[in-house]
């Protein structure tokens, strides 16, 4: 191709180099001869055209103020890097000779919208999305929209432009990608491009994989959903770190590693590190029962807890609400300390009134864990009641109820409580057994757990 004064035009050409196959840019030569049908200017950083095809595709082209950044995307079937879009940027290209750069924009006030507790600009790394190619300008800016905040569920900040990159205000994502904005829980997700990676950040702390679900959702919103196809491969690596930490630990075999561990990319490659609740509980080559025993030290009132656990036998309780899910989940570990570490658990359902009746405010028992320990031996238990406690009814129904019971990896046999007044649950472990004996005494729930 000939040299040329026109930086637009400049700036095509080195886009269909980098991006489009030799054929493909031969052909979208000649569809910009015969195919071009209307284009309408946007904005000064917009262009939208209408490509004939089997059928009238519309070509969206954006760019910044230095041209530095260019994007392309059309409606056709074909993807990125179509002949349909080929034609739209060379017909721009040619359109705008002599004609000067937009002036850049007046930055938005750094710092975005501000959330309690969270800082814009946090000391977390950001995850590197590789080769995301993905990103549209000319969606940025229509999610900066009042009509785009309706249609996505963003807060009324939406989007800004920051210095720090394009940021979203996102309230918590749900279950089947339904965002609740209440302003309590709003996050903020940092898009910055560098080279042909993507700079990925959010306020929260909660990643699950190599992202959080703040944002997954962003991304989503941003690619038009393609962001799957670039982060499947990654979370298979990770999933193969993930399995190595599992033997390293001690931990059971075929377990969902996730449970256990952090593991993200970043800057500095991969890292990883036990969740919260397990951080200092679990070390490599298994529990850590001093850990435990130390704990136990520190316990709350003795209506709920009995003596501290013997170093020949420990069971821990460990209540903690998921960082990811908001339940709250009952953690036993069993087991010798010389000889390994068995991991049961259930899951609670009533997440916040467990905890009210427990004297844990949910805030706190999300930045800390909470570790109650028993031993053993057929006589001691443990009583949820007292005073403040108004209604038993949930704890009575949650603990009768235990679900998604395992041991190492197996699913253990339940057998379903005959007498409201006095309920057991069975574990079928090997080895050990344990049954846990539930009754009612002058207004408390005892549990009472056994080693058979």
């Amino acid at each position: 191709m000939p040299t040329t004064k026109n930086p637009f035009l400049a700036a095509v050409r080195q886009f269909i180099k980098t991006y489009v196959s030799s054929p493909v840019a031969s052909r979208g030569q000649t569809y910009k001869k015969h195919a071009i049908r209307e284009w309408n200017d946007l904005s000064p950083n917009e262009v939208e055209y209408k490509v004939q095809g089997k059928s009238l595709y519309t070509v969206n082209i954006t760019f910044s103020n230095t041209l530095e950044e260019l994007d392309v995307e059309c409606t056709c079937p074909y993807g990125h890097g179509c002949k349909h879009s080929v034609a739209a940027l060379l017909h721009w290209g040619e359109r705008m000779e002599g004609s000067e750069l937009p002036a850049p924009p007046k930055p938005a006030e750094a710092g975005g919208r501000h959330v309690p507790g969270k800082k814009l600009g946090t000391t977390l790394d950001p995850f590197r999305v590789k080769d995301f190619q993905s990103l549209n300008y000319g969606r940025l800016k229509y999610l900066a929209t009042k009509s785009s905040r309706d249609t996505y569920g963003l807060s009324d900040e939406g989007l800004q432009h920051t210095d720090a990159g394009a940021v979203f205000s996102v309230g918590e994502v749900g279950e089947y990608g339904n965002v609740d904005d209440d302003p309590e829980d709003i996050y903020e997700v940092t898009l910055k491009p560098e080279g042909q990676d993507l700079m990925v950040t959010c306020t929260c702390t909660r990643r699950v994989t190599l992202l959080c679900c703040h944002a997954y959702y962003v991304l989503d919103l941003v690619s038009g959903g393609k962001r799957w196809d670039l982060l499947e491969q990654g979370e298979q690596d990770f999933g193969a770190v993930g399995q190595k930490l599992l033997s390293q630990y001690g931990l059971p075999k075929g377990a969902d590693w996730k449970e256990y561990f952090e593991i993200n990319a970043s800057l500095s490659g991969i890292q990883y590190a036990l969740r919260p609740h397990y951080a200092g509980l679990i070390r490599p080559g298994g529990f850590n029962t001093e850990a435990l025993q130390k704990a136990t030290e520190s316990l709350p009132p003795e209506e709920l807890l009995a003596e501290k656990a013997p170093p020949d036998r420990v069971l821990g309780f460990i209540l903690y609400p998921h960082t990811y899910d908001g339940k709250v989940e009952l953690i036993k570990v069993i087991g010798k300390p010389k000889k390994g570490t068995q991991l049961m658990g259930a899951n609670f359902k009533e997440t916040t009134t467990l905890l009210e009746q427990l004297g844990i405010a949910t805030t706190e028992a999300e930045s800390k864990l909470e570790l109650l320990a028993y031993h053993l031996d057929g006589k001691d238990s443990f009583k949820f009641g007292g005073p403040g406690w108004e209604n038993l009814d949930p704890v009575r129904e949650e603990l009768a109820q235990m679900e998604n019971l395992y041991v190492a990896g197996r699913t253990n046999s339940y057998r379903a409580p005959r007498k409201k007044d006095l309920q057991q649950v069975r574990f079928q472990a090997a080895p050990p057994q344990l049954a846990i004996r539930l009754q009612e005494e002058q207004g408390l729930i005892v549990v009472t757990p056994r080693i058979l």
